[in-house]
């Protein structure tokens, strides 16, 4: 979301439960420059995507929804 690395999954929470494990995506991947394109936060949103007029999605509205909610999953700061 221009800031950093964020994946947003649009539905309902209950409905992921026992799929989504993060910590063994991000285990899972030896190549340390992999890691670099791997979301370091992942949100769950039980809204629709937000689309604009042209089909894009309308990451302003997104922006300012994620800003309101707490993640499901944030990546463990390391020591660089």
């Amino acid at each position: 979301l221009g800031e950093k690395l964020a994946m947003v999954i649009f539905t309902k929470k209950h409905e992921l439960k026992g799929l989504v494990d993060p910590e063994n995506w991000f285990n899972a991947i030896s190549n340390p420059a992999e890691r670099r394109t791997l979301p370091r936060s992942i949100y769950l949103m039980d809204d629709i995507r937000p689309i604009l007029a042209g089909g894009k999605t309308d990451f302003m509205f997104l922006r300012k929804k994620i800003e309101e909610i707490v993640p499901v999953w944030e990546k463990p700061k390391t020591k660089e």
